[in-house]
């Protein structure tokens, strides 16, 4: 049987996004077939034929998280179908009004940065062919200036036969021969960020909203600002909220570094 990965997309529901026929009796899940309905009913107009064609859902209870996971048909030379795990995921809590989606993607990214030089695509998108990688975007760009070639590159790892641990020793000749700076990483990991923002609060609702979505692929535990405007979509999207002023009388001092800032306010 070929076992496909769960792999992301994020989005925060609440009862009154579904029908009344599926709206949670008393504020939770009773059961699996409920389960099931209420992610077939969000699934389905977000992901379309994708989400339909992993019908049946299954659903499973665990420690008061309902899982709710699409299946495949995959064929075996023998009668009748053998279900295996989908590509949709769907996790919400017994419990709650709020509901989290999870439509995770299966692949890498790998980022470079190096000298400009010729045959820096050509190697790296051999790289991948020859471990059997499907590329699914890739983004170029020189900077005449610096004399500095950038790039980013995607790919689905269900054949690659690379396990991720294993890309550092296999890639590193060729990240010696370029001179590159680089790293890896797997899509599905969703790293912590805080975000720092001015008055102006614009770009946070932006970045917010396609956190929300699923386009931002992360976890935003802290904003932080020097003014207070924008604590109001803090509340709203339930981030915590910082406010460190700066004033005429602290602002010539040193600037203090982010990773202490973050690491002092989560400790408060």
């Amino acid at each position: 049987m070929k076992k496909l990965r769960i792999a992301s997309c994020i989005a925060v529901l609440t009862c009154s996004n579904f029908g009344e026929g599926l709206r949670p009796t008393k504020g939770f899940v009773p059961d699996a077939q409920t389960a099931s309905r209420i992610a077939e009913a969000v699934l389905i107009p977000i992901y379309g034929k994708a989400a339909a064609s992993e019908r049946p859902f299954k659903a499973e209870l665990k420690e008061g998280i309902w899982t709710v996971t699409g299946t495949r048909h995959c064929q075996e030379n023998l009668p009748g179908p053998i279900y295996c795990t989908g590509d949709i995921r769907y996790v919400f809590q017994k419990t709650t009004d709020v509901f989290f989606m999870c439509h995770m993607k299966n692949n890498a990214v790998l980022l470079i940065s190096c000298p400009d030089q010729k045959g820096l695509v050509a190697t790296v998108c051999d790289f991948i062919f020859r471990h059997n990688g499907n590329i699914v975007h890739t983004d170029e760009h020189t900077d005449d200036e610096l004399d500095r070639f950038l790039m980013r590159v995607e790919w689905n790892l269900e054949d690659f036969d690379l396990e991720l641990q294993d890309f550092t020793q296999a890639f590193a000749p060729i990240a010696d021969r370029f001179q590159m700076q680089w790293r890896v990483a797997n899509v599905a990991e969703r790293p912590h960020m805080a975000i720092f923002v001015s008055k102006y609060d614009h770009c946070l609702n932006d970045l917010l909203y396609r956190q929300q979505s699923g386009e931002l692929a992360c976890d935003i535990p802290l904003i932080v600002s020097n003014h207070a405007d924008c604590q109001r979509l803090a509340d709203f999207y339930k981030i915590p909220f910082s406010e460190i002023p700066v004033t005429k009388d602290n602002k010539p001092g040193p600037k203090p570094n982010n990773s202490d800032c973050c690491a002092s306010i989560a400790s408060t």
